[in-house]
This record gives structure tokens, sequence and C-alpha cells, in this order.
């Protein structure tokens, strides 16, 4: 199952959700929505101002494994 690495960013980065939220324009309950893996899908733009705020690739931003997922 692909899965955001956000949180783990976030802790490398020293950066908090609130931070995150005003540098990409996203609000507070879509970071944490993002944070928890708790969204089904994300647009490209909403990719690309979490790469441009966290100053990571694409790839960067999720990670592969086991997990649940849709058959």
């Amino acid at each position: 199952m692909v899965r955001l690495n956000l949180r783990a960013l976030l802790r490398a980065k020293g950066m908090t959700a609130y931070k995150l939220a005003k540098e990409t324009g996203l609000s507070l309950n879509a970071i944490y929505r993002l944070t928890g893996n708790r969204t089904a899908r994300i647009e490209l733009e909403t990719i690309d101002r979490l790469c441009a705020a966290l100053d990571v690739a694409p790839g960067e931003l999720f990670t592969r494994g086991a997990g649940k997922g849709r058959a």
C-alpha cells in the first residue's frame, strides 16, 4: 500500500503541521488528514505544494509497504 511519509518528513525538517499549512495554503485539517494517512487521493497541485514547502522530490513524500489496500 502506498502511504504518505509526511509525518516523518515533518519531524526530519523540524516543521510543525501548522507551519506546513501556512506555507502550502492548505488547511490545518487537511494537513492532519494527510499526516495520518486518512485520505484516499491527493491532487498533483497538493503534492507540488508539499514538495516545495518541504524541499523534497515527489518520491520522498511516499513509501510503499504492507498494509490494508483495495483489491
